[in-house]
């Protein structure tokens, strides 16, 4: 089964740009839930990560929106349950405001591609650690945020608002649009003329700099989006193997299999799963050897005629 995440758009035009080809080709499968529409949201324990995109409304109205409000709740479950989130924009404000950050209006809006300058605590980071040489964000920010205590900027600071961060061991945020494609800016320009006169920058100028940035955007959107599908696949595999391995000792089967039978799970052999378990957990806290209840023996069925054990 592919990894399902979440898309949770907040655009009345809305759009994944390079985000969605990303995720994709990646085997993840994308449920798009728009907030504008009345879409209900998720639960945390529905789906496998999730992406929360940028939208025209103002985390700083957490409290009185009941959208924003149910959004924040969500993601704050996500993150206490080690689901994987990735924030951009408006999504990375919502992180903030949701796990005890701060956001605030900026000083003046932002309509600017600026350079990506990695902190030294980016260093491994399997999101935000290896953005390609050279690369610069296009903001389009009313709005920064300041941190909770405990999370990691991983970026430079820029316009008075943190930049890139990772806010759990799984969850990241990001100031800027890595998913924004031509398409869409043709939509911003066209909707919002205003937002320029805000930013103090003319089309033409904004226009210039789009031309020489939106080249790099596919294969920023690969960094970005791409470590954190890998980040997703990851902890499916874990979650994955885990089973695989409780299923495999789940006590008192009749006719268990035996070190050389097949247990498959999409093709793999039950030694090669064993395997992987043994990789994935490596100084994790998911043991091989877990607990196994009735309710968890429904997760497998009966051993088919072959003798391999197949796990829902």
């Amino acid at each position: 089964m592919p990894a399902v995440i979440a898309v949770i758009h907040h655009l009345e035009r809305p759009f994944t740009g390079h985000a969605g080809p990303t995720l994709r080709a990646a085997g993840a499968e994308l449920d798009e839930r728009f907030v504008r529409r009345g879409d209900p949201l998720p639960r945390a324990g529905e789906v496998d990560a999730i992406v929360s995109l940028g939208g025209e409304q103002s985390a700083r109205d957490v409290d009185s929106d009941p959208a924003l409000r149910g959004e924040a709740e969500l993601l704050r479950a996500a993150v206490a349950a080690g689901v994987p989130v990735l924030g951009v924009c408006l999504g990375a404000q919502m992180l903030a405001a949701a796990l005890g950050g701060h956001v605030r209006r900026l000083e003046r809006r932002t309509i600017a591609w600026a350079p990506l300058s990695a902190s030294a605590a980016a260093a491994g980071d399997p999101v935000l650690g290896e953005l390609p040489a050279g690369a610069a964000g296009l903001h389009f920010n009313e709005d920064g945020f300041e941190p909770p205590p405990g999370a990691a900027e991983l970026l430079a600071r820029h316009a008075g608002s943190a930049e890139g961060v990772r806010f759990a061991p799984r969850a990241w945020g990001v100031q800027f649009h890595p998913e924004v494609d031509a398409a869409a800016l043709e939509h911003w320009y066209r909707d919002w003329p205003e937002a320029l006169d805000a930013a103090g920058v003319t089309e033409r100028d904004a226009r210039a700099a789009d031309a020489r940035q939106l080249g790099n955007q596919a294969e920023l959107s690969r960094a970005i989006f791409g470590g954190f599908a890998a980040v997703v696949a990851a902890r499916g595999a874990r979650a994955g193997a885990a089973r695989v391995a409780a299923c495999a000792q789940q006590p008192n089967r009749a006719n268990a299999p035996t070190s050389e039978t097949s247990l498959t799970t999409g093709g793999s052999s039950q030694r090669s799963a064993m395997s992987a378990t043994k990789r994935l957990n490596a100084g994790s806290s998911v043991s091989a050897a877990l607990p196994f209840s009735p309710s968890d023996a429904d997760r497998c069925t009966k051993l088919t005629p072959s003798g391999s054990l197949n796990v829902a």
